[in-house]
């Protein structure tokens, strides 16, 4: 429902297949032309230009959230050389009732708090919220398994629920003030494992979704 009310690529392609190859790709525009991915290279701590870095010169407060384990993937130490202000992580989270055992605070969860907690931000803001879910253990919780659609590969009622947490985030959002002022960007770290053919040709391998939404159009 959102896509159809963006600006909507379908032909977006991942900078790399692991989650931890996203994130510079996406924040500072370093491709993946090492063995490791660059947060754990030996390049990890070079200092360097990126968009957090950019729109903190420019007056704005920077954040970053993802529900996992703080240091997973790195993603606290990178996002802290390229500019972020502020981690939010389980950490910060401070309900392990809510995490599910496997590597996070699951989105149904984390996803409509941290809206609520962008509002602390001093706007104008930047924020990139990480989802965890639809991947593997492909874990829901049982709260949120009658809002999800089962299909013909396991990750297919990850794929639901994590629309539902992404629902849940939206409706908590425009409760905010900033709502109404903020554009949205959505894009995928990397291409799920697929047991379809199409999807393991070269071209189609990284091919990930793109969209812009803006509540005013």
């Amino acid at each position: 429902s959102l896509m159809a009310e963006s600006i909507y690529y379908e032909y977006a392609f991942a900078n790399g297949k692991k989650s931890n190859e996203s994130i510079p790709a996406i924040l500072a525009s370093i491709p993946s032309l090492t063995a490791h991915p660059y947060s754990s290279s030996q390049y990890g701590d070079n200092e360097i230009v990126a968009l957090p870095s950019i729109l903190k010169k420019n007056g704005y407060s920077t954040a970053f959230f993802h529900g996992a384990s703080n240091g997973s993937m790195l993603f606290d130490s990178f996002s802290k050389r390229a500019g972020v202000d502020f981690y939010f992580g389980r950490n910060e989270y401070g309900n392990d009732d809510h995490f599910d055992g496997h590597w996070a605070i699951s989105d149904g969860y984390f996803n409509p708090w941290s809206a609520k907690k962008m509002s602390e931000l001093k706007p104008p803001f930047c924020s990139v919220l990480f989802n965890t879910s639809s991947h593997h253990p492909y874990f829901i919780p049982k709260e949120f398994r009658e809002f999800t659609k089962k299909g013909p590969q396991d990750i297919c009622a990850s794929i639901s629920y994590s629309d539902y947490a992404l629902r849940l985030f939206f409706e908590e959002a425009k409760k905010q003030d900033w709502f109404e002022n903020t554009l949205f960007v959505f894009v995928a770290d990397h291409s799920p494992a697929s047991t379809t053919s199409q999807y393991n040709l070269r071209n189609e391998m990284y091919r990930i979704p793109l969209g812009f939404y803006h509540p005013k159009g």
